[in-house]
């Protein structure tokens, strides 16, 4: 029996419930006993519960989270799986972390660009957020004494971007120059803040931006987020690529017209043979 509402969640359906309370037609979450009536007015309004884990939709969540079991058929977890990488925090703490931000004036590192700009930055948050920082600033290094970090291949903006998410885990679209506060941080930005992660060896964070990254995958950005995790040698996100292009038929036809980059296609092998067009020609014997 298909919920109403089924239309906006895909893959949703109730599932009948054996204990029948009242005379409505109920369903039943096995994780939380939860109950939902099959009327003009349900108990909680898009509760919904998978036929195949039989949870329903207010104690799962989507959550992406490695190393967290999730239903295979809805892709969904538990909220107590979610509740490890999702704390609520109060808005006055929050607020002080903004200051500190903010706050120039006490930051003690510099992070250079190519280009010779600046970002500045606490060494505390810096050693806290980085074994590789904290290596940098606390031993008898170049950069404990001139207190002046280069950072190759970023841009000032990446860098301010990827502050903030230290500092209070928000992004701003000043920081990208966005034209309106709710739109979403464009991928060249998300990039940076992958790569700085990977490099300066920040899991946690590192998890938190392909987290971010794996739903934004599609025919237009595919290459890019492939070439990304080909140069950067991120195991979860070559995957998922590779997963993404066995269902991709756009993604088959550049393959078979070699219209991708080489180090793409070289991937892409895993899954699919290379046509005799695409292999290089050679010259015919005189």
């Amino acid at each position: 029996l298909l919920c109403p509402l089924s239309e906006r969640v895909q893959d949703w359906t109730w599932m009948a419930a054996t204990d029948q309370r009242t005379s409505c037609r109920e369903y039943k979450c096995e994780d939380c006993s939860l109950y939902s009536i099959l009327d003009d007015s349900p108990a909680q309004e898009g509760c919904l519960i998978c036929n195949e884990c039989k949870h329903c939709t207010c104690c799962l969540r989507k959550c992406t989270t490695p190393d967290r079991s999730s239903c295979p058929h809805c892709g969904a977890t538990c909220r107590r799986c979610c509740r490890a990488s999702h704390v609520s925090v109060r808005c006055e703490v929050l607020g002080v972390w903004e200051r500190m931000f903010e706050e120039e004036d006490s930051k003690d590192v510099s992070l250079l660009t190519d280009d010779l700009q600046k970002a500045r930055v606490h060494s505390c948050v810096l050693a806290c957020a980085s074994d590789v920082f904290r290596s940098m600033l606390k031993s008898p290094m170049r950069e404990s004494a001139t207190k002046e970090i280069t950072c190759s291949n970023y841009t000032l903006s990446d860098l301010r971007f990827i502050i903030r998410l230290l500092y209070t885990g928000q992004v701003s679209s000043e920081d990208w120059g966005g034209k309106q506060e709710s739109d979403d941080p464009p991928l060249k930005v998300i990039f940076a803040a992958v790569s700085f992660f990977k490099e300066y060896q920040m899991g946690d964070f590192l998890s938190w931006m392909l987290d971010r990254l794996k739903p934004r995958v599609n025919d237009k950005s595919f290459q890019a987020v492939m070439k990304l995790a080909i140069q950067n040698d991120i195991a979860p996100l070559r995957l998922l690529c590779i997963k993404y292009a066995e269902e991709s038929k756009g993604i088959r036809n550049k393959f078979d017209k070699g219209a991708l980059a080489p180090e793409v296609l070289f991937e892409l092998q895993a899954i699919w043979s290379t046509s005799a067009a695409q292999r290089r020609k050679r010259p015919r014997q005189f």
